[in-house]
């Protein structure tokens, strides 16, 4: 027996769900008196797998719920040939009777030519209780639980449990509840499915940032899905992200890793793949007449997609402050972006608008109703912006930017404060504070991730 599988031949496998993904290459005859097992290979390329249904007796109606959905949504995940439960009886014969364990995993894997197992098993009953607040007010709640053995026999060093569990909650319906912590079980270990078997292809062709890939939807690839490039010289911040796919290939655009990414080179599904983002620090300084000082913001910026490549964006979050004046501020914009050098230098333009919360002294001078040396005025203001800009990227990760534009005047207005925190009042004339809102500039700095 082989090493691997003389390890399994120690290990039980417990009451529970089995999920097997069938390896062609590995697959080996049927070790029973039954008729010869079912054909698992499919012309489509993808690995078989099948799910064995639960032969325990407690939680039985939620096994079979936990069964059916988990069937059916490895099916839409369209990367394996699921078998029915049918070709699963066929093949494991008389072990399929509730009350029955299925075996030691090395005998299991030969009957179905399996390379990987993984076990779920249902750890809690998840029928609602219902919950009372503290207004008197009742709802139902369920939690689910389980527990997900997986195992890869090839490695044979054991199996890596995994605990996953969701909690459903509705108002007027039990079943609701339940039916949602039950799909929310079911999501976590297909997420868990997939991210231990992730998708692989090859680049046929490349053009400018479109690859072709040798893969397709035969393989269970999908758009919107995201690779990274596994070549010996590949950078491990290179991104492609899947447009449109065929039965046996698909187009991908070039996310990162302009200079990286080449024609021949192997790249590997990422499960969890995103577009770039970056964290930095910029400065806004906004001008009034004359173009003196009116206002400076020192903010935390968060860049979504710097790379100079389609449509960015970002927020600003920072303090506010002039002669006279401080606050806070939060500033969100779109950002599309004209690459001139691929990821090393573009052009972009901003789009956006912000919220300024205000804070200031009120002096003798001021034109307000019953204002005294000491209050204080605060007001909330919103603003439209708009800019254009360039930024330097060095080494790739290091975004440099300059820009310059306008955004919407706002009269800081608002409520005033007596000194002794005693009155409060709407001051309805102008604040002895500038204008806020006018030209700027902004630059700063930003490290993308």
């Amino acid at each position: 027996m082989p090493e691997p599988l003389s390890r399994l031949a120690r290990v039980g496998v417990p009451l529970g769900m089995a999920i097997a993904i069938a390896s062609p290459a590995i697959a080996t005859p049927m070790i029973t008196s039954q008729p010869a097992p079912l054909t698992l290979a499919d012309t489509s390329g993808r690995p078989t797998l099948a799910i064995l249904p639960s032969l325990q007796l407690a939680y039985g109606p939620h096994n079979d719920y936990l069964y059916d959905h988990l069937r059916q949504a490895l099916v839409d995940l369209g990367r394996f040939e699921v078998l029915d439960r049918g070709q699963v009886e066929a093949l494991l014969g008389d072990r399929f009777q509730p009350g029955k364990t299925y075996g030691a995993p090395a005998e299991l894997a030969k009957r179905l030519g399996v390379r990987d197992l993984v076990v779920a098993e249902m750890m809690s009953d998840p029928t609602p209780q219902v919950v009372e607040d503290k207004k008197d007010k009742h709802h139902y709640e369920s939690y689910a639980r389980a527990t997900v053995r997986y195992l890869d026999v090839t490695k044979g060093s054991g199996f890596e449990v995994l605990d996953f569990s969701d909690e459903g909650k509705d108002g007027s319906s039990r079943d609701a509840a339940q039916t949602a912590a039950m799909d929310g079980l079911v999501s976590a270990i297909v997420a868990a499915v997939q991210e231990r078997t992730p998708l692989s292809a090859r680049i046929l062709q490349r053009s400018g940032r479109t690859v072709l890939l040798d893969q397709g939807s035969n393989q269970g690839l999908r758009s919107d899905q995201f690779f990274t490039d596994i070549s010996p010289r590949g950078h491990d911040d290179a991104r492609i992200e899947i447009d449109r796919v065929e039965p046996s290939r698909a187009w991908g655009t070039i996310v990162t890793g302009y200079y990286d990414v080449r024609a021949g080179d192997p790249v590997l599904e990422a499960p969890r793949g995103s577009w770039p983002i970056a964290f930095g620090y910029a400065n806004r300084t906004v001008f009034g007449p004359g173009f003196s000082l009116n206002q400076t913001l020192n903010a935390l910026d968060l860049q979504f997609n710097p790379t100079g490549h389609g449509m960015g964006g970002g927020l600003e979050i920072g303090v506010l402050s002039t002669t006279g004046l401080w606050g806070g501020s939060v500033l969100g914009r779109l950002q599309p972006q004209w690459e001139v050098v691929p990821e090393r230098f573009w052009f972009y333009g901003t789009v956006g608008g912000g919220l300024d919360v205000a804070y200031t002294s009120v002096t003798p001078a001021a034109a307000v109703p019953g204002a005294q040396a000491g209050d204080t005025a605060s007001s909330v203001g919103f603003h439209a912006l708009a800019s254009i800009g360039a930024n330097l990227s060095l080494g790739g990760r290091l975004n440099l930017f300059l820009e310059v534009g306008g955004s919407t005047p706002w009269r800081f207005t608002g409520w005033h404060v007596g000194s002794d925190d005693s009155s409060v009042a709407l001051a309805d004339s102008a604040m002895p504070a500038p204008t806020i809102g006018g030209p700027f500039t902004r630059v700063g700095a930003g490290w993308r991730f």
